[in-house]
């Protein structure tokens, strides 16, 4: 991330933070338009400057804070329901729904709908309904289990909170206040958590961004928050219901004419000049999709979210690859995609890169047998260190996978620890030594690396970068287009359904 991409994150942050179009939601497209990494100082910075938009509020309401000190109560009572779901839900919101570009634009999308018909619905009682001072502890409460669902990126705290107050009784402009007070304590446990749990060592030049990001977020909030205030008074929500609904067609129609300019720069070239002799990469198809699994078994502890959210099952597993199957797709290794989009092969028409992260042994006992059945390619990043340990693969179930021709084994470092913690020169260590030990054991060349958790900065960029490696692949949720350092996958998880897969498959943003 540079400068002038932090400033711009730091506007948008500010502006959205307290409307009802979601700050999460601009924030993702934003930066998935400005092609900026999804490292996690990016995330981290994306956190930092929502502490200036807190700022700006505690700055404007600071008279009604001190004042009305009973409404501290209600505030309180409205913030437990986001705070205890919020601790209960934080890894699976974190692992599989941040970032998550589909999700964001139906959530966005849902939520212009819902801002226009609450207004249709409930435009001719706004006279009657009662200021904020007169709200009931229940309705604080009910209020806060509205801002709870703000947990699914896109959907917008502003937006839940405020549409909670409306449907319970508030004015508009009540709802608007409230849900400035309850942004406070929210945002401000929300965003000290996940910095203490992400807390790293900054570069200067990281420094730099954050509090330029911090200031700007404040600068614009204050902006944000009193031109809301004073639009307000005199309309509706029905404006922000429609910017919502355009904001996701004008993503959809900009990605859509992205994809297709190469396409179309091939078809004008051949036909400019029809003598010349193409690579294969010309009828490329534009995007592929990188699954990702964990555990194929299981879960023996119905209580582990986290493991659930992990796992799948072995029949669920088997109806997704025979689904694969039966409609022509072509499972390829992440070598095969590197060739494909370097020109130097003929890409399937259906292509799919399988991929299972830690090397837990299940893979060898579920998932293997299931691949041979449909002779389907996968990869596999390997933690060395912690193999021949517990439920982790042994080195003679690792040797006889790559022996079949359709296992590939890739990197993921020796001991699977947080690389945005590490030195460059740790960092760069756990990809040798863990990179020399697979290709000793496997025979096979390693090209590829995952980050453990899909945690990863510049720093942990340079040192896979200066590794050698050809590509890496994060948590991010997206198709592949290109291979480098940062590609997206696609999460399959406890809570895939069989239908959701299909539309995994068949869907890219």
């Amino acid at each position: 991330m540079n400068l002038p991409q932090a400033i711009i994150l730091s506007i948008i942050e500010g502006i959205t933070e307290f409307l009802p179009i979601s700050s999460t939601a601009h924030l993702v497209l934003a930066a998935n338009i400005m092609r900026i990494p999804e490292t996690e100082f990016v995330k981290t910075f994306q956190v930092f400057i929502q502490l200036g938009a807190i700022l700006a509020v505690v700055l404007l309401y600071y008279k009604t804070l001190v004042k009305n000190r009973q409404m501290w109560g209600k505030i309180v009572l409205a913030f437990l329901p986001t705070g205890v779901l919020g601790l209960i839900f934080y890894k699976i919101v974190k692992t599989f729904l941040i970032g998550n570009i589909q999700l964001t634009l139906i959530a966005l999308l849902s939520g212009g709908f819902i801002l226009v018909l609450l207004e249709k619905f409930y435009h001719e009682k706004v006279k009657h309904l009662s200021h904020e001072e007169t709200m009931t502890w229940w309705q604080a409460v009910t209020i806060g289990i509205f801002q709870s669902i703000s947990m699914i990126p896109g959907v917008s705290r502003s937006a839940a909170t405020i549409s909670g107050g409306i449907m319970l009784g508030l004015s508009r402009e009540a709802a608007v206040e409230f849900s400035f007070l309850l942004a406070i304590p929210t945002m401000l446990a929300a965003s000290s958590f996940d910095l203490i749990q992400s807390f790293r060592i900054f570069t200067p030049h990281e420094f730099i961004l954050l509090i330029v990001g911090f200031s700007g977020s404040f600068l614009s909030a204050i902006i944000g928050v009193k031109a809301f205030v004073n639009f307000i008074k005199n309309h509706t929500f029905i404006p922000f219901g429609f910017y919502r609904i355009i904001l996701v067609i004008s993503f959809l129609i900009f990605m859509t004419a992205e994809k297709t300019s190469s396409i179309s720069d091939l078809v004008i070239e051949k036909t400019a000049t029809p003598s010349m002799s193409f690579s294969p990469r010309e009828t490329l198809i534009t995007t592929v999709p990188i699954l990702t699994y964990h555990y194929i078994g299981l879960n023996s502890n119905p209580k582990d979210t986290l493991r659930f959210g992990l796992s799948v099952t072995p029949d669920n597993f088997d109806a997704q690859m025979a689904y694969l199957k039966g409609k022509g797709y072509t499972t390829i290794t992440l070598d095969d995609l590197k060739q494909i989009f370097d020109g130097a092969t003929t890409p399937p028409v259906k292509s799919v890169v399988l991929t299972f992260d830690d090397g837990y042994v299940d893979f060898f006992v579920n998932a293997y047998p299931i691949l041979k059945k449909y002779n389907f390619k996968a990869t596999a990043f390997i933690p060395t260190g912690l193999m021949n340990q517990g439920y982790y693969l042994s080195w003679e179930q690792i040797k006889e996978m790559a022996g079949s021709g359709l296992i590939d084994f890739e990197d993921h470092t020796v001991s699977h620890p947080d690389l945005t913690k590490l030195s460059y020169s740790v960092a760069l260590k756990q990809f040798s030594d863990s990179r020399r030990k697979l290709q000793e054991e496997t025979g096979q060349k390693v090209n590829f690396m995952a980050y453990p958790s899909g945690k990863y900065n510049e720093t942990v960029l340079k040192a896979v970068e200066d590794a050698g490696f050809v590509g890496a692949v994060t948590t991010k949720y997206g198709f592949s287009s290109e291979v480098n350092l940062t590609m997206p996958r696609i999460s399959i998880n406890g809570y895939t359904t069989q239908s959701s897969f299909e539309a995994k498959i068949k869907t890219s943003f």
